[in-house]
């Protein structure tokens, strides 16, 4: 055995360069393929979509209650700057990593900022138009407007009663808001619009916790938040 391991020392010390080329290639060829480029990294989208939903609640939710002021326009620019476009960011690419009952809940409630912040525009003279038939129709168009949203935000809490505690809280106090928003409007009590409000509120401070907890789970700090 010493022998033959002595010439086989041998015979590798005196190979030629052309005989350890083929050895290389084989060496190659037999290696596991390797990827061409790495697999790229998406971020995760719901920091910015639960962002934006958070700061529209908010101040639709504080228009509703009267808090500080009562008018809607206030709205105007938070909806189509930021809300509407960040939750459409965000379910754009919910759809490109794959997430398709976040990307649907998403593009639905840009469509409502979007509207809502269409709407309240004078260009359109939307509410102009409806003030002429009488307050009646106008709160009835309002009731109908929010009761479309209300029916896809029932289905989205139902959807999510798998999902963290967080996400299910959002979604039943996006349901509620729009619910008690349309029936204010078609029966004219008004305290349910303001209750309504109150859950925008508290439907924002939710939104805006999950922001921080995604946030807080890929930028490491000293505060960890649960989702449950």
């Amino acid at each position: 055995m010493k022998t033959h391991s002595e010439h086989h020392e041998a015979v590798l010390v005196n190979m030629s360069s052309e005989e350890k080329f083929d050895l290389e290639q084989i060496r190659q060829a037999e290696a596991p393929a390797q990827p061409a480029h790495p697999p790229h990294k998406y971020g995760n989208p719901s920091a910015v979509g639960f962002a934006a939903f958070a700061v529209g609640s908010f101040i639709l939710g504080v228009v509703n209650t009267g808090l500080l002021t009562d008018i809607p326009h206030v709205a105007v620019g938070v909806a189509l700057g930021y809300s509407a476009v960040g939750q459409f960011v965000c379910g754009i690419m919910d759809l490109i990593i794959g997430n398709t009952f976040g990307a649907t809940t998403m593009l639905t409630f840009s469509g409502f900022f979007l509207s809502y912040g269409i709407m309240l525009l004078p260009s359109t003279g939307t509410f102009q138009a409806l003030a002429v038939k009488g307050a009646d129709d106008l709160e009835k168009c309002i009731g109908l407007y929010m009761l479309a949203f209300a029916i896809p935000s029932f289905f989205y809490f139902v959807g999510s009663l798998r999902q963290p505690y967080f996400v299910r809280a959002v979604l039943l106090q996006v349901f509620l808001t729009f619910f008690l928003g349309s029936v204010s409007a078609f029966t004219g009590v008004a305290v349910l619009a303001k209750i309504g409000g109150w859950f925008s509120i508290t439907l924002s401070a939710t939104a805006w916790y999950i922001t921080c907890a995604i946030l807080f789970r890929e930028q490491p700090t000293i505060i960890s938040l649960p989702l449950f």
